[in-house]
């Protein structure tokens, strides 16, 4: 019994340790996203009052998690656009048949063509602008699904869950809006916050 007094005092100061570790990384988190949302409000000319401000507790994950938070992301950007393309595909289809009707019988230099043309044009240009933002997406999804394939050893990050209820008052309009919501943010090993 004498011996296993002093081996259960150890492991329960070991426990404690370990609890208030974690409690002083939860705090330290804490205060760095209510700073940063604080300096973000100032940035904007916002003012924010907090009604409660409480972290609730943060998870350990790597970095492919934070990267399949970002294929996420893309997967919402790259739907935005695909019905802006299809749209968009439909108006210059009606534009050029309206040009080539125009064309065709009155001639390609007649006001009318001439018109038809140049909404033709227009419509041609934000197809390839969407074109081109959808690409930028697709290829970001694949450089991303190669980093984490890549990936040996993952670095480590934490996941902070943050529950918030406040006002927070436009300076410039006197606008203000109630908030409350439960925010998660991300830190590195060294509780360096690491914004998306």
């Amino acid at each position: 019994m004498k011996r296993f007094l002093p081996f259960l005092l150890i492991c329960l100061l070991i426990c404690f340790s370990c609890k208030n570790e974690d409690e002083k990384r939860l705090d330290e988190m804490g205060k760095i996203w209510k700073e940063y949302i604080d300096n973000k409000a100032f940035r904007n000319n916002q003012t924010i009052e907090y009604v409660v401000y409480n972290p609730i507790q943060y998870t350990t994950k790597n970095e492919n998690y934070l990267d399949s938070l970002r294929l996420l992301e893309n997967l919402d950007k790259i739907d935005f656009y695909k019905p802006l393309i299809e749209k968009q595909l439909e108006r210059m289809r009606s534009t050029s048949q309206e040009y080539r009707i125009y064309g065709d019988a009155f001639g390609r230099n007649d006001n009318l063509a001439v018109i038809a043309k140049e909404n033709f044009d227009e419509e041609t240009k934000k197809y390839r602008n969407y074109m081109d933002s959808f690409n930028y997406y697709i290829r970001k999804d694949s450089l991303i699904q190669q980093n984490i394939l890549k990936r040996v050893n993952p670095k480590v990050i934490y996941v902070l869950e943050v529950y918030v209820k406040a006002t927070a008052k436009d300076n410039n309009t006197g606008h203000s809006e109630n908030v409350a919501d439960t925010m998660y943010c991300c830190f590195d090993k060294d509780l360096n916050l690491i914004l998306q």
